[in-house]
């Protein structure tokens, strides 16, 4: 078991660093070359495509671009305090939801119906968001902005999960140390008794596995 979870951490980092760069080519360039910046509805889709396989966000933790440039750009520099409450609450999460999809929708609306402006509007979004996710990333965990993420809050709330986090309670000490490194400061030992989380913000990063030195999280 640790060795697959080791195995699947080494691909996980090699592919993170292959996904990085999009982010930052989009923002440098997609503002002139708009259709560099259809890299944001595309990965948009592929995790609303994880809704068919019910895989929860293992798209967010694993194959989400910015969440790479997260990981492997942002979190080097991160003070890595923990995400505000507020962040993680369902109606500040529904709010944002409804004004980045309102935005995006009265713009979008608007003329000239063109690819042009479609990728522009992309870029915007894109950079704006982006930049707010590196200020929250640097003051605080350098995944805060996953935990309000619009995409990630659609996939929270519609969601089915079949790959859930079990946790053998005879096994754990309550050493915290999964919660620790977990990104989203989920916390994970509250679930202990019930051997298996029921939070459904994991993104499946498998950090929590790798260093659990009781082998108590699968």
């Amino acid at each position: 078991m640790r060795l697959q979870i080791n195995n699947f951490l080494e691909i996980r980092r090699w592919w993170q660093w292959l996904l990085a760069p999009i982010v930052i080519i989009t923002i440098l360039f997609g503002w002139k070359y708009y259709w560099i910046s259809f890299s944001v509805p595309l990965v948009m889709l592929i995790n609303m495509l994880s809704l068919l396989f019910k895989r929860g966000r293992f798209v967010c933790g694993n194959l989400c671009p910015r969440g790479a440039f997260f990981d492997k750009i942002l979190q080097p520099f991160s003070q890595k305090r923990k995400i505000p409450l507020f962040l993680r609450d369902r109606k500040f999460r529904l709010i944002v939801l409804t004004m980045l999809f309102g935005f995006f929708i009265f713009q979008a609306i608007r003329p000239p119906y063109t690819a042009e402006h479609f990728g522009h509007l992309f870029w915007m979004m894109c950079t704006v968001t982006t930049l707010l996710g590196v200020l929250l990333g640097v003051f605080f965990s350098h995944r805060s902005w996953c935990a309000f993420c619009p995409i990630g809050t659609l996939i929270n709330l519609a969601g089915k999960n079949d790959k859930i986090l079990t946790i053998d309670k005879d096994a754990c000490i309550s050493c915290k140390l999964c919660e620790k490194v977990c990104p989203l400061n989920i916390g994970i030992i509250k679930d202990r008794d019930q051997e298996f989380l029921t939070d459904k913000d994991c993104i499946k990063c498998g950090e929590c596995v790798s260093i659990c030195p009781k082998k108590a999280l699968k």
